[in-house]
């Protein structure tokens, strides 16, 4: 189960360029693994991300995130850029992406897709290329709860 409230945060073109994207309103997640690990976070107006990082040469096929598919993209780089403080894995980051792209986007072919190649990218960047994503971003206020 995730439950993101308000549903759909305000999100805008990131003005400074910063990354792509900029939440206008401050929001809350919750989310039940299938394992019952629950985790609750609250995520001031602020956070920026950067929807789906899709390799240049691939953009003709999937074109970056855009509309309804941002939500996902939005919970899935807010675990990615927390994993140094959170103990949700890839597994568990990939599985929240492809249930919140399966209830948000509306396209079909996307919402199927995209969530495998997320995690093909996601694998081949975090053991071939060493990329953790270990670089800190700038500071947005964060509140996490975390229950077993």
């Amino acid at each position: 189960m995730i439950r993101i409230t308000p549903r759909k945060p305000q999100i805008v073109p990131d003005r400074d360029g910063y990354r792509n994207w900029y939440v206008d309103q401050a929001f809350s997640v919750e989310i039940v693994f299938p394992n019952g690990k629950q985790l609750l976070l609250h995520i001031a107006k602020g956070y920026r991300f950067d929807g789906h990082s899709v390799p240049w040469a691939l953009q003709f096929l999937f074109p970056k995130a855009k509309g309804l598919d941002l939500y996902a993209a939005l919970i899935h780089d807010l675990l990615i850029d927390l994993e140094p403080f959170l103990r949700v894995t890839r597994k568990q980051q990939d599985w929240v992406y492809g249930e919140l792209m399966i209830e948000y986007s509306t396209n079909g072919f996307r919402s199927r897709f995209m969530p495998r190649a997320v995690k093909s990218f996601g694998y081949l960047k975090h053991t071939i290329w060493g990329d953790d994503r270990g670089e800190m971003k700038q500071v947005t206020e964060l509140s996490v709860e975390c229950w077993h």
